[in-house]
């Protein structure tokens, strides 16, 4: 039985970094339980002949022990470190030569000397690298004692180093088995990532013929890669014909600059050409790969097709550009909307100062014709601001059930008078047509607008045709159409035979004050005005046209609900008047001044008030007030309908007439006057605001609001 190392007082290891690097060497063989190699044991044989012995070994150390390598007529694989005689060869440069073992101190005990047949002689030889760490031994071993001759121990170290020779060449073998491994492996993961890439993989020659072309490359191009490896792009695409001609000159100065050495990667994005002429838009990130002199040896090339990135960088920036020019438009429209309101005070008191100075002056015909001009500027600044309007979407509109084929119809004889004999008028519109939902009187400005554009671009003769029909929009249709909500439409389309409009001109055309024509001839507002009121109603406008074969502007007005009713709005006789009392809240002076006269020249009892809290003291201290005759907008902390709200809960019976210039208020919801409420559009003249007045005194007698807020109030103002 081997005993153990304290039993035997065997060799302990060196301690410290010294054994820590000599295992480290040792292991870098790859030697330890190998399996046998004819080389080694034909060593240990030669190496027992030469020296007359029975048995020879190769052997290794490690921490634990001693592990044979080569055996020859010896039956142990390994032993533990501590009995083994190798321990000291390693310890030592020389051979160790040891004659009968049962005689030395330090083997006399050794579990190997002391078994039945136990080693008596050992002559051993260390084995170690050209940089001096010991691996372990080569030995020859006999049971009975003996020794070397000269020649023996000297032919025994011949052989130990050659022994170590075949651990060097093994150890060679094998770095580069692990080598070749490694690198079969990194190329079959690079094949493997080059076969399974998204991206396109090409590498070129310094003649820029093709030398790797990717499954991914064949899929992306078309071309296959038996077709193109070794070729040059103009042998298997005509002249280049690879690359987009527009994009080739700035491809060629990028890969001149990667062949040329100036630089060692770069990115280019550009659009290529597939085999069927079809444009891909790629990224191809280029890199230079040199050989061992550092001489370009190829280009290696990573391509990325970004052409659903492209189409939809494409449609971002056109979003961008919907947006830029939708924010331009509120811009202006909030600006003009502003404008046209304060405008709408001076026109009201302007038109109606001239109409009224106009029939006070008699017979004076002269004068009559200065004030006649007053009131036709006035009246076409009027038609200017609810141009303004309409376009800032900030009309006040009332609509109601309209048969747009019967609307169209009655404006026939008129639109042939405006437009011109040279001009031919076809009517078209099918049966069983919806009603829409639409401000009449709007709804013939914005059709008059297209017709007389329509007329502008047919100067000798033409054909302006009207249509009108019934439409449905799908999610589709509306998908492709910014703006156009799916839903059910009468669809009025304006064609003319004109001479068309530019590409570059028609996305600037709904844009106010944009114009084609001579300074002079158009004010620019006539399709932003179209616009205005088509959207400001929930629908929509369209324009198709292409040059030299005319112009079609169709409006989507929204479908309603019931059909269209007999009209209830009877034309009144010339300024009706009466001798009810009106109360009249204004704040702007020159309007209520003339609001003022012209009631009383009507015959109505009139009491001012410049805002809400002092008419609500005026009205509590005359209980004979009819009407309450108001403006919207007001300052003081008190809206018109606010004063109305509170008027009505003291007084029930009160008729409210409301007047404003401006939609962007409490009585307009989304442009169009709220159901029940009456309201009389700045700027106004005489005629306007008498019938306004005498239709409110005359309407229904309303009940007492529900509450105190009026919006559930059942009431002829707020139903």
């Amino acid at each position: 039985m081997i005993r153990s190392i304290r039993e035997t007082g065997g060799a302990q290891p060196p301690p410290g970094d010294a054994e820590a690097h000599r295992l480290d060497v040792l292991r870098s063989y790859a030697l330890l339980d190998t399996p046998p190699e004819r080389s080694f044991d034909d060593l240990a044989r030669l190496a027992a002949l030469v020296c007359g012995t029975r048995s020879a070994v190769v052997t290794l150390i490690d921490e634990h022990r001693q592990w044979f390598k080569a055996r020859h007529e010896f039956s142990l694989s390994e032993t533990e470190r501590a009995v083994a005689f190798c321990s000291h060869t390693i310890e030592q440069t020389e051979p160790l030569l040891i004659v009968d073992a049962t005689k030395d101190p330090r083997f006399a005990n050794n579990p190997l000397v002391t078994a039945d047949g136990g080693l008596r002689f050992y002559a051993g030889v260390p084995l170690r690298t050209a940089q001096g760490e010991a691996m372990g031994a080569l030995a020859v071993l006999d049971r009975v004692p003996r020794t070397l001759s000269d020649d023996q121990v000297e032919m025994l170290k011949l052989l130990g180093g050659q022994a170590m020779a075949l651990m060097d060449l093994h150890r060679e073998r094998t770095r580069r088995a692990m080598q070749e491994h490694d690198l079969r492996s990194a190329h079959e993961t690079l094949d493997f990532h080059i076969i399974n890439s998204p991206l396109a993989v090409i590498e070129w020659d310094r003649d820029f013929r093709v030398v790797r072309w990717s499954p991914r490359a064949q899929e992306m191009f078309g071309w296959r890669e038996d077709e193109v490896l070794g070729c040059h792009p103009t042998e298997w695409s005509s002249q280049w014909s690879f690359v987009h001609i527009d994009d080739a000159e700035a491809v060629d100065a990028k890969m001149k600059d990667l062949l040329q050495g100036l630089l060692p990667r770069n990115i280019s994005v550009n659009r290529n050409l597939t085999r069927d002429s079809e444009v891909v838009h790629c990224e191809w990130y280029n890199s230079v790969r040199l050989d061992e002199t550092g001489g370009l040896n190829s280009i290696f090339s990573l391509v990325h097709d970004v052409s659903e990135r492209s189409r939809l960088d494409a449609q971002l920036a056109q979003r961008e550009q919907q947006l830029h020019r939708a924010q331009k438009l509120e811009a202006v429209g909030q600006l003009t909307g502003g404008i046209a309101h304060d405008f709408g005070n001076l026109l009201t008191v302007i038109l109606c100062n001239a109409e009224l100075l106009h029939d006070e002056l008699g017979d004076n015909d002269r004068l009559r014709r200065l004030a006649g001009m007053i009131t036709t500027a006035g009246r076409r600044g009027s038609e200017l601001t609810h141009r303004l309007l309409a376009f800032a979407g900030q009309q006040m509109l009332e609509p109601r059930p309209v048969n747009l084929g019967s609307q169209i119809a009655s404006m026939h004889g008129m639109l042939r008078r405006t437009l011109g004999e040279h001009i031919s008028i076809e009517l078209r519109g099918g049966a069983g047509q919806w009603s829409a939902l639409i401000d009449p009187g709007q709804f013939e400005s914005a059709l008059l607008n297209l017709c007389l554009n329509s007329r502008d671009v047919m100067t000798d003769t033409g054909v302006l045709t009207i249509s009108s029909g019934n439409v449905v929009v799908g999610p589709t249709h509306a998908a492709v159409q910014e703006g156009l909500a799916p839903g059910e439409y009468v669809l009025v389309a304006v064609t003319d035979t004109g001479a068309g409009i530019a590409d570059e001109v028609l996305p600037h055309v709904f844009e106010p004050f944009f114009t084609t024509k001579p300074q002079g001839k158009g004010t620019g507002l006539g399709l932003s005005m179209v616009h205005g009121f088509a959207s400001q109603s929930g629908g929509h406008v369209l324009i198709r046209s292409q040059p030299g074969h005319g112009t079609t502007v169709e409006m989507y007005l929204p479908r309603a609900a019931s059909q269209a009713g007999a009209d209830a709005g009877q034309a009144m006789e010339a300024l009706p008047g009466g001798a009810e009392t009106v109360l009249l809240v204004e704040d702007d002076e020159l309007v209520r001044r003339f609001a003022m006269s012209q009631l009383v020249s009507l015959g109505y009892r009139v009491f001012q008030a410049g805002d809400g809290p002092e008419a609500l003291q005026l009205l509590a201290r005359h209980p004979d007030i009819e009407l309450l005759f108001t403006d919207v907008v007001m300052p003081g902390g008190m809206n018109g309908r606010q004063l109305a709200e509170k008027a009505l809960a003291r007084r029930p019976g009160l008729k409210v007439l409301y007047t404003s210039g401006y939609s962007a208020d409490v009585l307009v919801h989304d442009g169009r006057v709220a159901p029940g409420v009456t309201l009389l559009a700045k700027p106004y003249g005489r005629q306007e605001l008498a019938q306004k007045v005498r239709m409110t005194l005359d309407a229904r007698q309303p009940a007492a609001p529900a509450d105190g807020t009026g919006r559930d109030a059942k009431t002829a103002h707020y139903r």
